[in-house]
């Protein structure tokens, strides 16, 4: 990756006022020449993913949404749009701004950092984390998590999952340069490892959770519809979280001296919008554990009345014969 020195051209902006955070920090997260095929993939990708579900849910009108659907839509077009931003300032063959791509540094703060990062992968991050939660709570919990759990689950999210790369990536910008060795030492710290530790702990919880209903209904002795769905749902469930987990370990090495791989970044959000895209067949209102227990009960009534009936019915032609 080319690095340009403070004297050259492409840093003629960076003594701007509020704005040295982001100017320093722009040629960290510069895509290297060879790296361009890669973001072109992530692209066409995202657009896949949203084409498809178009096409599984028959169109865009009324009566085809649903939440599943809008996060999953919303994670595939925030990896189009974050690596679109990524190619438009990626190094290429006779560039000659900031890393060696066509922006300023200034431009590529703004682009990559601002928009790219900051926005763009904050909500593929967050439609990731939403769909962990709500898979879990229709799966496990019948959709009825209690209030101290939601309460519990968006505060570890935001302190632990968020707060721990966000701010070196937006606000504290204004302030404070992110491009300093001391805050890439910080940076270091949170977003590779305190950042990494809490997301692998976030998702092995509903992992474990998620797994051990697949077992308790794969247990239950009836071989139903319901129980088939509620089977997939769980399973759809579990292989998103192995897909998130796989996408911060991506992320982390962007950020560990020793595996310094840039790439990490965008590779975090190819994971969370595939995992997200998993669940778009299994709509929240559906099939939750309650109804299979409402469903099962009614089965069990029934076939206990139908045996009545038929004692019944027994016994009166016997007392007719005699």
């Amino acid at each position: 990756m080319a690095n340009l020195t403070v004297g050259d051209l492409a840093y003629a902006d960076t003594t701007a006022p509020g704005v040295f955070g982001w100017a320093s920090r722009a040629p960290v997260l510069i895509y290297p020449e060879h790296s361009r095929g890669l973001l072109i993939w992530c692209i066409i990708q995202g657009l896949l993913l949203f084409s498809h579900s178009a096409f599984f849910h028959r169109g865009f009108g009324k009566g085809t949404w649903n939440l599943v659907r809008i996060v999953s839509d919303m994670a595939a077009l925030g990896l189009v749009f974050e690596a679109s931003t990524f190619l438009h300032c990626a190094e290429y063959t006779g560039g000659v701004g900031v890393g060696g791509g066509q922006c300023s540094t200034m431009g590529a703060a703004g682009i990559v950092q601002i928009v790219g990062c900051s926005i763009f992968g904050m909500i593929v991050q967050t439609c990731d984390n939403f769909i962990t939660f709500e898979r879990y709570q229709i799966v496990c919990d019948r959709g009825n998590s209690s209030t101290l759990h939601k309460v519990l689950s968006f505060t570890y999210y935001f302190v632990l999952l968020d707060l721990t790369w966000w701010p070196f990536s937006w606000f504290w910008n204004i302030w404070y340069d992110m491009g300093s060795d001391e805050w890439i030492g910080y940076q270091g710290i949170f977003a590779a490892w305190t950042n990494f530790v809490s997301y692998v702990i976030y998702n092995l919880f509903y992992l474990s959770r998620v797994s051990y209903t697949i077992y308790t209904i794969s247990q239950l002795d009836t071989a139903d519809k319901t129980k088939q769905d509620l089977l997939f749902q769980a399973k759809c469930a579990f292989a998103q979280n192995v897909f998130s987990i796989a996408g911060i370990i991506f992320y982390s090495t962007a950020f560990i001296e020793s595996t310094l791989w840039v790439e990490g970044v965008i590779m975090q959000n190819v994971c969370l919008s595939l995992g997200c895209h998993l669940c778009i067949n299994c709509q929240f209102k559906f099939f939750k554990p309650k109804d299979y227990t409402i469903s099962s009960s009614s089965s069990s009534s029934s076939s206990s009345s139908s045996s009545s009936s038929s004692s019944s019915s027994s016994s009166s032609s016997s007392s007719s014969a005699a």
